[in-house]
């Protein structure tokens, strides 16, 4: 049955680990994650169907919190754990099954039947079956990246293949995980599919709100970095007296020392240009002995 985060947990629930998560905050948001998964696994029960070759169906048991400590060290030995990172985002996440899971779905693989492993032996993976089992998580994958796309983009990159749980450290963070647990039906076998991954990463909130602020910052950061390059950069800036005009025949009978008369008032306003492209308006001022170009309006943005 699927946790609901509404009641608080039992004291039995406790001792296995389980933690009050930032979700408990919002039941809302819960029930969107919940949905959430309750969509994937039908999803999943279909592509693994149709990459098998057999009936696959796939149900959402349970969604809990838990520390990741607490889950690693809860895995038999030896055990089928894969560790991803959630490329862009530093998050990582577990994906475990247990041998009586594994076997049965690597022999439908190679086009056996489920039921063919009449008794599963507790070993380890060898290289080819982790190969083999790792194309089928592939499958497990792509519908649960569609699924998370409306928290937020992801690849996921195979961080670790883990055999022994036991000599794998894990150090807890601020917040729990999401304890994710799938029933897997293949034919006559009842199987299971656990996945663990930080809770911060459906809180799409303040995962939005970080960014944001980082993008902020770093839209700061290279502004400043930008203006600090412009300090010294030369510009041509140009004024232009407006209005005068001459008679194309008197500009050609132009003789040294002839003075032309520009009739331009003092208070007439002026333009300059900044590189020919930047326009800026002003008027003739003081300076002196020489005169100025004063500005008196900017161009728009």
């Amino acid at each position: 049955m699927i946790r609901d985060h509404s009641t608080p947990p039992s004291a039995h629930d406790m001792s296995k680990g389980w933690e009050i998560g930032a979700l408990e905050a919002s039941n809302e948001q819960f029930r969107i994650v919940r949905g959430t998964h309750q969509a994937y696994a039908r999803t999943l029960g279909t592509s693994l169907s149709a990459f098998l070759g057999t009936d696959v169906e796939s149900d959402l048991l349970e969604v809990a919190t838990v520390k990741a400590s607490t889950f690693v060290a809860s895995l038999p030995s030896p055990s089928c754990l894969m560790m991803f990172r959630l490329h862009p985002q530093p998050d990582q996440m577990f994906l475990y099954m247990d041998c009586g899971t594994v076997f049965p779905l690597l022999e439908l693989l190679l086009g056996g039947k489920s039921d063919a492993v009449s008794e599963v032996s507790q070993r380890h993976l060898t290289e080819v079956e982790w190969s083999l089992l790792e194309e089928i998580v592939k499958v497990m994958l792509r519908p649960l990246g569609e699924a998370w796309m409306s928290f937020a983009s992801v690849e996921f990159e195979v961080d670790s293949l883990v055999s022994e749980p036991g000599l794998l450290s894990v150090t807890d963070s601020v917040h729990p995980f999401l304890h994710l647990t799938f029933a897997l039906s293949l034919g006559q076998v009842a199987g299971k599919l656990e996945i663990v991954v930080p809770e911060s990463f459906f809180t799409a909130g303040e995962r939005a709100e970080k960014q944001a602020d980082q993008a902020v910052g770093l839209a700061g950061v290279q502004g400043e970095q930008g203006l600090s390059h412009l300090q010294n950069a030369l510009v041509d800036l140009e004024v232009f007296l407006e209005g005068p005009s001459v008679v194309f025949r008197d500009l050609v009978a132009l003789q040294v020392n002839w003075v032309l008369h520009l009739d331009y008032p003092l208070d007439r306003p002026l333009r300059g240009l900044l590189n020919q492209e930047l326009a800026l308006e002003g008027r003739i001022v003081s300076m002196g002995r020489k005169r100025g170009f004063c500005v008196t309006a900017l161009p728009e943005a």
